[in-house]
């Protein structure tokens, strides 16, 4: 018998085998029955929530399956072996499976088989955190994993299968208590989920792992509430987080914007000190004894041989009752600790010396006494307290204390260390074909120390204040920003990269570019598979066109694509639009007549719900791109657009229309303060901006300063696509003046 999912790689032989299950002191026979077959050993209880503490696993079982016989919610609680040494782990068949410790569970995965399929951290655990390693696999949108009330539940595999056609986990549930998850990803091969219920409280952790996001469907959200109960809260523990959103759909944003943990400090190496002489090579220079000396090694002072240095073969010898001195000249000012190896004498000569080290007459080492029940050992490294020193010249002691008698103690490899401590900056890594849809809630609460690099397909940004962030788009990826204000921003195109500054929003209008249908032979069509509804439907008639065909001989070539809207006099085409909130929306399009007859006199109308908002008397003999000056305010839900053609035209006259957008109104961009850094072979492109002029704080090509228009870029390597002009050059490195 075979158990597969193609998604999920969960594939296992289950190998035909005789078992029996020996019932555990405490456990009635009668709490559950099993049966064997094909190495699954069937687990059907009879009463809920029944306790097996004895190991249900065996020669010849390769898995464990509990099934729901009742249209009861029934729970297992597995303790102690209850599921050992099952590689092909376990299958919850309408159960809950409660844990008290991760090891029950075998080697296997987990598969959540139905909707009444969940994994609990059992409240009853003794662990502060229930750490699952298992891949645990998700069958359907309604099965779920969570930490029973406050006990925390920890998955590092999660994945789902082919029926799991909505691919949605559910984390946390609603109950006796909220429940909460932590999700600590440590591979590179976790299934695209596409999105998460969420009920409870999430910690996001990312190890190595990648969060993949399928965007199959249309634009979705990665993260999302559960129900209406539910009030949860994401933090995102560490960085750097990598998100991959697959090929094949719209966008996908965060949806509940989660809040970053700053209380993770980290503490690294930035400079290391030796002082002269620092190991004793050089004999007594540099250093003062009071008394005590320089040895080489094979002296009695370090049993002849016994316990020579690891630094070289000198080192020094200070008497009980001594001090060795010297001054120390830090290079830089900073947190510096001492590192020191402190040696023994053979014998009884090193008992119940106390070493202290100072810098500067401060304590910073305290080394306690060898006692008698301690045997005498060689080299030891010890490290002091940080203290906060400034450049420049420092004293240095280490002091014994006073034990009568000849005994000493041995020192070697005397050196600084100076270490930065730093809250971790946070980093969002987009890769796969796909959208990240990014907003202002989804930035660190002070704006700052966030990194966001576009690897693969397109990150957007809008309606963020940005403090002290940076922002890179890889070869073959896009950034797109749009009402961002950026206060000490950095952002890096790429070579192969692009970069789109004030994009509008969400375009609500469907096939506004007239791709689909495709027409063939370069002709026009009037099918109207391709969302917009085109009347009269007999002639003269409007229709989806294609560059080449007989309506474009001798005209421009369309913006956007190779297929147009055409319009012929007296005809309109329109669509119900969707509006998922209400605000104000700004309308653009190009527009261009046909060359022939008097098209270019024909006036072109806009009407949103009956309203006209756009009047065009008439138009040169080339495309040009049109957009309300005026914002249109739209009430959540459906809306009609439509495009009408005046009827008084000559006939075989008509409209060209090409890439419609309906889209939210956005706050222009404020860029004085960030720089820019292109490379060649890098694209700009300014997207439909608002009215106003958008200045970027300094802009280089290759590292050097571009001054002067739009030639200047293009001299240097650019790219430069869109409808404003640019102007680059003081106050500002950048300048777009827009029509």
């Amino acid at each position: 018998m075979k158990i597969q999912s193609s998604r999920t790689g969960f594939v296992h032989m289950l190998v035909v085998a005789c078992f029996a299950l020996s019932p555990s002191a405490g456990i009635a026979n009668n709490d559950y029955t099993k049966t064997v077959a094909d190495g699954i050993a069937d687990v059907a209880l009879t009463v809920n929530d029944t306790i097996i503490t004895d190991k249900l696993s065996g020669d010849g079982v390769d898995t464990l399956r509990f099934t729901r016989i009742k249209n009861d919610f029934y729970s297992v609680k597995l303790r102690s072996e209850g599921g050992n040494d099952l590689p092909g782990g376990i299958i919850a068949d309408g159960f809950l499976l409660k844990i008290q410790n991760p090891d029950v569970l075998g080697t296997g995965p987990v598969l959540l088989k139905n909707r009444w399929s969940g994994l609990f951290g059992d409240v009853g655990s003794s662990l502060d955190a229930i750490d699952v390693r298992n891949r645990v696999v998700f069958d359907t949108a309604d099965s779920f994993a969570a930490g029973e009330n406050a006990k925390k539940l920890v998955l590092h595999n999660i994945g789902t299968t082919e029926a799991n056609a909505g691919k949605i986990v559910t984390l946390g549930r609603d109950g006796t208590g909220v429940a909460n998850v932590t999700l600590s990803l440590d591979g590179s091969e976790n299934d695209a989920i596409g999105s998460f219920n969420l009920r409870g409280d999430l910690s996001l952790t990312i190890d190595g792992g990648t969060l993949r996001a399928a965007a199959t469907g249309g634009d979705r959200d990665l993260f999302q509430k559960a129900n209406a109960k539910a009030t949860p809260k994401i933090t995102i523990e560490n960085a750097p987080l990598a998100i991959d959103v697959a090929r094949g759909g719209g966008s996908v944003g965060f949806g509940i914007s989660p809040s970053y943990a700053s209380d993770k400090k980290i503490t690294v190496l930035a400079e290391e000190y030796k002082p002269t002489n620092w190991s004793f090579e050089a004999g007594n220079t540099d250093w003062t004894f009071s008394n005590g000396s320089v040895y080489t090694k094979g002296a009695d002072f370090d049993a002849k041989g016994k316990w020579p240095p690891n630094d070289g073969d000198k080192y020094a010898m200070v008497r009980n009752g001594a001090t060795l001195t010297r001054n120390i000249d830090i290079p830089s000012d900073g947190e510096w600790r001492v590192v020191l190896e402190q040696g023994c004498r053979d014998g009884n000569y090193s008992l119940n010396i106390v070493t202290t080290v100072k810098i500067d007459d401060k304590p910073v080492l305290v080394i306690p006494k060898i006692t008698e029940e301690a045997e005498a050992h060689g080299f030891e490294e010890f490290r002091g307290e940080p203290l906060q020193l400034t450049k420049g010249s420092h004293s240095f002691a280490i002091s014994l204390s006073s034990t009568g008698g000849y005994g000493s103690l041995n020192f070697d490899a005397i050196r600084f260390e100076r270490y930065e401590t730093s809250t971790p900056g946070h980093e969002i890594v987009k890769t796969g074909e796909g959208e990240l849809a990014l907003v202002d809630g989804d930035f660190p609460a002070d704006g700052s120390d966030m990194a966001v690099t576009a690897a693969g397909g397109t990150v957007s940004v809008s309606g963020a204040v940005l403090n002290g962030c940076s922002f890179t788009a890889a070869l073959g990826a896009t950034l797109s920003l749009s009402g961002v204000t950026a206060n000490g921003t950095e952002i890096a195109v790429a070579a192969g990269g692009t970069l789109v500054l004030d994009a509008p929003g969400e375009n609500i209008v469907e096939n506004g570019g007239f791709e689909t249908l495709v027409v063939r032979d370069y002709g026009f069509q009037w099918e109207s598979e391709c969302a917009w509804t085109l009347e009269p439907s007999k002639e003269p008639r409007p229709a989806i066109q294609k560059n080449g065909g007989t309506l474009t001989k001798s005209a421009d070539q369309t913006p956007y694509g190779q297929q147009s809207l055409f319009l012929r006099t007296g005809t309109s085409a329109s669509q119900k639009v969707h509006a998922s909130a209400a605000g104000d929306y700004v309308l653009s399009f190009w527009q261009a007549p046909r060359n022939y007859a008097s098209s270019h006199e024909l006036a072109l109308k806009v009407v949103v719900d009956g309203a006209e908002v756009v009047l065009n008397e008439g138009q040169s003999a080339r495309y040009e791109p049109y957009r309300t000056s005026k914002t249109i305010a739209l009430a959540e839900g459906d809306h009609t657009l439509a495009f009408e053609c005046q009827a008084d035209g000559e006939e075989g006259s008509g409209i060209f229309i090409d890439d419609v957008s309906l889209a939210p109104a956005m706050p222009p961009s404020d860029l004085a303060a960030a720089s820019l850094a292109l490379e060649s072979g890098s694209t700009l492109r300014i997207n439909r901006p608002e009215n106003g002029k958008l200045a970027i704080g300094s802009v280089t090509v290759d590292g050097a300063p571009v001054r002067g228009g739009r030639s200047a870029l293009t001299a240097a390597g650019v790219v430069v696509e869109g409808e404003g002009r640019i102007n680059c050059g003081k106050p500002f490195g950048i300048s777009i003046f827009l029509r």
